[in-house]
């Protein structure tokens, strides 16, 4: 509300038509009219100026007007680098224009990415559904039936259910431990679950595994090694579904990556913006969802010339631990096997390495650049300290400050690959040698020429 509109507001007399008098005196208000012929326990407040009551009304039409009216600011990546930020004036299917001083025109073919700034993402701690690739529904599983699960909207329970064939599903959390920290310890668990066999982790911290049946009402069956399970859903945590009869189709070579204001990961075939204000997501395990575009918090996008460094394999994986023990290269996940999330924000794509860790990758023909952000994962808790480096063919190209636990991500600049043969990442140690050393490469994308 404007400062005009409150100072009106404040001469208001805050009145109802009746007030009661008796049994009411804490709500009495501070000057009170008595209404000649009306009975003494009723009175009736004095009526505000017309020319008050006029101000306030216009002041609010204004108020409403420029809600009405509100714009859309968006960040846009396209794939030669620019960057264009400003008011989102227009959005189809094959072009969005942004205006800042001056009206940008970007085809969609060339976006990257769109980041909508004012649309806050929360990393949901509730329940969900893991899919196999990956992808996180903020939604409460309901039921199961001829291989469908059917779950609703956590935050929006009225919208049309979501229904996913099992084999899509990898995990089932109905009671996430609080706080993001721990909820990325989940996932990493639910990402390393017990291959031939379904397990359910109950809120007191047993484990059981047997062969899930079905989700129904609140019950959850399991024909375990003791014979047949009706759980109550209420005393379970999760249900991580066995990672050897899970199966999702290929990616698309053109695909979107939705990122939801309520903590939902989504892969989508498809991308239309309609004109409600909305946008309709073509599911890539199939099936569509319409979600209000203020609900939307990023959106990337990888097509033809966009591979992501994580989908091709490394020549050669080198680590000189600090103490002892190894660890791999972890793809699209932090070392620990968390999803890469670095100061609440995630990262579908990634590497994963701890300090003293380089990965080499061969540069094909038609590779043109090279882009990243460099982290350490908010899995760390705040601790780490490390340095990113990039070579080409032996030689550096670019090397990072400090990073530590605290330090907001960073982004390399666009590295050329014209006429190279060889990337090397590697992440080397800072203080405190190894501990909490959690270094995420956030989208390490290689961009192929037109």
């Amino acid at each position: 509300m404007s400062a005009q509109a409150s100072r009106c507001w404040d001469r208001i007399p805050k009145f109802g038509t009746w007030v009661a008098g008796a049994g009411a005196a804490s709500a009495k208000p501070r000057s009170v009219a008595r209404s000649p012929g009306l009975p003494s326990r009723w009175s009736v407040q004095p009526r505000p100026p017309k020319s008050v009551l006029t101000c306030a009304l216009l002041n609010l039409l204004l108020l409403a007007t420029s809600l009405s009216a509100a714009e859309t600011w968006v960040d846009v990546t396209t794939l030669s680098g620019e960057r264009v930020a400003g008011s989102l004036k227009s959005w189809e299917a094959t072009r969005l224009v942004v205006e800042s001083e001056t009206a940008h025109e970007v085809p969609t073919a060339e976006i990257l990415s769109i980041r909508f700034p004012r649309h806050v993402r929360r990393l949901s701690t509730g329940r969900c559904v893991v899919l196999v690739n990956g992808d996180r529904f903020a939604a409460d599983p309901v039921r199961s039936r001829d291989e469908q699960l059917t779950a609703t909207w956590t935050h929006a329970p009225l919208r049309p259910e979501l229904s996913f064939p099992l084999e899509h599903v990898a995990a089932l959390v109905f009671a996430a431990p609080p706080g993001p920290a721990e909820f990325g310890d989940t996932l990493a668990t639910l990402h390393r679950a017990t291959t031939g066999t379904d397990t359910v982790r109950l809120i007191a911290g047993d484990h059981l595994t047997g062969e899930f049946q079905q989700l129904d009402g609140g019950l959850l069956e399991l024909n375990a090694a003791v014979g047949p399970l009706k759980l109550d859903r209420s005393r379970v945590r999760w249900l991580a579904l066995d990672p050897e009869l899970g199966s999702f189709p290929k990616p698309a070579s053109i695909r979107w990556i939705a990122y939801l204001t309520d903590g939902s990961r989504i892969t989508a075939a498809d991308c239309q913006p309609r004109p409600d204000l909305t946008v309709q997501l073509s599911l890539a395990g199939g099936g569509r969802i319409v979600i209000p575009r203020h609900e939307i918090s990023r959106l990337q996008q990888i097509t033809e010339r966009i591979t992501p460094l994580s989908q091709r394999a490394p020549q050669e994986v080198k680590q000189q631990p600090y103490l002892s023990g190894r660890q791999e290269l972890a793809r699209d996940r932090s070392v620990q096997g968390s999803p890469l999330f670095v100061r609440g924000e995630e990262f579908a794509f990634g590497l994963g390495m701890r300090s003293r860790m380089s990965a080499s990758y061969d540069i094909a023909t038609g590779d043109r650049w090279f882009q990243t952000g460099v982290a350490i994962d908010d899995a760390a808790g705040g601790r780490g300290s490390v340095r990113f480096r990039i070579e080409l063919d032996g030689v550096e190209v670019w090397a990072s400050p400090e990073v530590t636990g605290h330090s907001e991500l960073i982004a390399a600049p666009r590295i050329d690959l014209t006429g190279r043969r060889l990337l090397t990442l590697s992440v080397e140690f800072g203080e405190r040698g190894d501990v909490g050393d959690l270094a995420d490469w956030c989208d390490p994308l290689l961009i192929r020429s037109p």
